[in-house]
């Protein structure tokens, strides 16, 4: 009351920057070997990719926030407190008790992720038309976490590739062509960023009897309250045994491709083609400890005092020594849980219904695309393309484009069961119809004049707001869904202020506008 709360730094409240000296290092070697062997042209090779992040993660711009909020009612315990607003001295005007909230965040850490291939095919001309490509490419993975601890190792994982051509005329004219394979990706230095390294996010409560009008910070500040983390973000090492599933598998998809190409004239070429990928395998972490506590409780572990696992309502914690681990959404995972915090760790083995999923990741792309082309000659040349495709699922990828969070292969995605409710629709990914066209004229014998012209349908609109549903149900838990609640972050929607929440499942709130882009440009051409 009759307080000034300064902002002493110019950046909205909570901004994230990057660690200081924050650097990324890659190092990459390859072989390759190549044998002719009558109509057989064999391939081969191996290659090594190292991924080395220094001081990799964010903290919050000045060390920390200060939140200052007010209630009427005397005996709130603000989450984490142990003692009520009013018993820790907090001014009052009459009306309001004044208290305030510090929260500490920081990821930043030093990382390293590893991964080797080998790969063997064998491009076979059968006939002068045809030729078959069958191929083989078997990958390891391995990720480090800034204690320089291997949290995350696949040993061996084999992705089966093939394609071939078809001169289907004998004359050059026309091409039939196609592939299938699967595919596998490096996981980044990134998951480590929190999900296996360091990282502190706390909020610890107070009452105050001022505030610094330079600095923003409270005077007079009596703490009601330990800091307090969700997901147990103290800063302290983690155990790299227990931070990933572990029977992990990394992130891969099938595509399929299927085209054509033809000659309709010397000075005319057309071409279409189909493309379909299908989520195969996504990592991502998974943070709710209901299906540990259910675990335990069912078979009669107790905590490291001897206690059930369940919620404190008088300290807002759990006792459940599980905060956040990487696995593979949809798919049984084997988790380690310290239950008595001893260094004994048990094998937790739950399948997606265990962890509260009906069912698991999903996306698929389906595109045709279509083309004309008129090759250089006459002093200019162009191109027009259009592309219908669909992009939907309920896992986006690596990152997650809803809450522009960046966290890969660590967002809140998977995070808990209510989260994933309404996640299928039309993913960020989702351009219906695009339409691409460029070309240039050779206006002299050394310039180029171009242009380039794109125009794609708007991507889907969602609204997120605060959970509306039925919880998942973890009996013999002892945690309710709020210990797990992420806020605003779900697929349900109020359309009338407030006053009911509906399902508003991805992607069901139309479009956004067409977006158009063109550009021109001149230069010497090169001949």
């Amino acid at each position: 009351p009759g307080l000034t709360y300064g902002i002493p730094y110019p950046f909205p409240a909570a901004t994230t920057v990057p660690g200081p000296g924050a650097e990324d290092t890659v190092k990459a070697g390859r072989i390759d070997l190549e044998y002719s062997l009558g109509t057989h042209l064999l391939r081969g090779g191996f290659d090594k990719v190292k991924l080395s992040s220094k001081d990799a993660g964010d903290y919050t711009a000045g060390g920390g926030t200060y939140s200052y909020f007010r209630t009427t009612n005397p005996d709130l315990h603000p989450n984490g407190a142990t003692t009520s607003v009013k018993d820790g001295g907090a001014l009052y005007d009459g009306k309001y008790y004044y208290y305030g909230r510090e929260q500490i965040f920081t990821t930043v850490t030093s990382a390293a992720s590893n991964q080797s291939a080998f790969y063997l095919e064998d491009k076979w001309q059968t006939t002068p038309n045809l030729f078959l490509q069958p191929g083989l490419r078997v990958e390891k993975y391995e990720n480090v976490n800034g204690d320089g601890e291997t949290f995350l190792k696949v040993k061996t994982e084999v992705h089966p590739r093939f394609a071939f051509g078809w001169d289907v005329l004998g004359d050059k004219s026309t091409k039939l062509y196609g592939s299938a394979g699967r595919y596998g990706v490096q996981i980044p230095t990134h998951l480590a960023v929190r999900g296996a390294s360091r990282s502190t996010f706390t909020r610890q409560p107070f009452t105050y009897q001022g505030v610094d009008p330079v600095t923003g910070a409270p005077t007079g500040r009596s703490n009601i309250g330990e800091p307090f983390s969700t997901n147990n973000e103290y800063g302290q090492p983690k155990a790299a045994q227990a931070v990933a599933a572990q029977d992990i598998k990394p992130n891969s998809q099938d595509e399929l491709t299927l085209g054509i190409e033809r000659a309709l004239t010397a000075e005319l070429n057309a071409g279409a083609r189909m493309t379909y990928r299908r989520l195969v395998a996504t990592v991502d972490d998974f943070c709710d400890p209901r299906p540990f506590a259910k675990w335990a409780n069912d078979r009669g572990i107790r905590d490291k005092n001897g206690n059930v696992f369940a919620y404190d309502p008088a300290t807002g914690t759990h006792n459940v020594p599980f905060s956040c681990a990487s696995f593979n959404p949809g798919r049984d995972s084997t988790f380690l849980v310290d239950f008595q915090e001893n260094g004994n760790y048990r094998e937790v083995h739950l399948n997606k219904a265990d962890l509260g999923f009906p069912e698991g990741p999903k996306r698929k792309y389906f595109a045709l695309d279509f083309f004309l082309e008129h090759p250089l000659s006459n002093g200019w040349y162009g191109r027009v393309m259009y592309t219908y495709s669909k992009n939907s699922g309920n896992t986006e990828g690596q990152t997650l484009s809803d809450v522009a969070q960046t966290d890969v292969a660590a967002t809140q995605t998977w995070d808990n069961p209510e989260i994933m409710q309404g996640a299928y629709g039309n993913l960020p990914g989702d351009r219906r119809h695009q339409i691409k066209a460029f070309g240039y004229v050779r206006a002299a014998a050394e310039w180029d004049i171009g242009a380039a012209f794109v125009a794609s349908s708007g991507r889907p609109k969602n609204c997120l707001g605060n959970f509306g549903g039925t919880p998942s149900e973890f009996p013999n838990s002892n945690i309710p869904f709020d210990v797990v609640d992420y806020g605003s972050s779900y697929h349900y929607c109020s359309f009338d202020g407030g006053n009911t929440i509906v399902a508003s499942p991805r992607g069901s709130q139309g479009h956004l506008p067409w977006d158009y882009k063109l550009d021109m440009k001149i230069g010497r051409a090169h001949v």
